[in-house]
Order: structure tokens, then sequence, then C-alpha cells
């Protein structure tokens, strides 16, 4: 069986840019929501200078670890850890989560867009007024009919508990 690694600390936004570090890579993709909820939310490889003004909530996600984030109070923020594969070093200060998972596995949830023909993109339309592209993740043409973000599902006594993001790849179908 292999183990989900679900572990949590808190702290200040520089402590959530120390934790994000820890996965981050060429590979990290970040999707968080900006300072005002009127804004659309960022979904986008990680670039860590974008990351200098505090986001309320968000996700940073590899094919190993999540990182996840939240907003709790005046300057605070919850951290969340999620892998099946690299526990965080001891001295990160993490509490993990004494659940143990009856199963972990892979799957995946298909992105909803269309095809533009103005944008020559893949268009994410699920979120009512936002257009998001996605040429930053398929540079190479053609670009895919439908894109999936790869996920990591922690099941307990046969329900959902956590599904991790993994990356995003060309919709395979179900």
């Amino acid at each position: 069986m292999i183990e989900g690694i679900v572990a949590s600390s808190s702290g200040d936004w520089v402590r959530v840019v120390e934790i994000i570090g820890l996965v981050s890579g060429e590979s990290s993709i970040l999707l968080a929501e900006d300072s005002s909820p009127l804004l659309r939310p960022r979904f986008e490889p990680l670039d860590p200078k974008t990351l200098c003004a505090p986001l309320p909530r968000g996700r940073v996600f590899n094919k190993t670890a999540e990182i996840r984030w939240r907003q709790t109070g005046e300057g605070l923020f919850t951290i969340t850890y999620l892998s099946e594969t690299v526990s965080l070093p001891e001295e990160q200060g993490f509490v993990r989560s004494n659940i143990k998972y009856n199963s972990v596995h892979r799957s995946h949830q298909k992105l909803f867009g269309k095809r533009s023909n103005r944008l020559s993109d893949w268009v994410e339309v699920s979120v009512p007024g936002i257009s998001q592209t996605y040429h930053r993740f398929f540079p190479a043409e053609p670009l895919p009919s439908a894109l999936q973000i790869d996920t990591v599902d922690y099941v307990l006594d046969g329900l959902v508990c956590l599904t991790r993001f993994c990356g995003i790849s060309e919709f395979k179908g179900l």
C-alpha cells in the first residue's frame, strides 16, 4: 500500500514562500487567488518572483508533492503538504497527520474548455468570466483538444478525502 503523507504548519507569508521553495522546480505549477476576488486566479508555471505579495489562497504542485495555503488571519497562513514519496525535513516544523488512508491512487479531472481560433489556444471556460489560456503548458502545435489535471486521490473507507494535483496533460478520456 502506498502511504499518503499529509502534514500541516502555519506561519506568515515569508514562511509560505520558504515552504514553496522546498518543492518548487521547473515543473511546478501555481494555482492561486490574487489579493482581490475580482481578479482572475493565477494558473501558470511557477515563477518565484511572482510571490512577493501575499496571495490569500493557493497551491503549488508538481509530480511528487503539493503545497496548499490559505490565509487564516491578519498575516497568518495555514500550510498543508501532500505527497506519497517525499517527506519534508523534520526541521520544517510540520505536524504529520496520523490518518492512514486505505489507498492512494492516480486519477484525473478533465478541464472543461474549448479551442479558440481567435486566441490560437485551448481556453478554460468552466468558471464564468474567466478566460484562461494554456499555451504556457503546451507550446507545441497542435494544441490538445482537451486538457486534464492529473491527480492522486487519498481514499479512506471508500471515500476520496483529499485530491493532490500532479500536473496538466492532454485529456486521455475516461
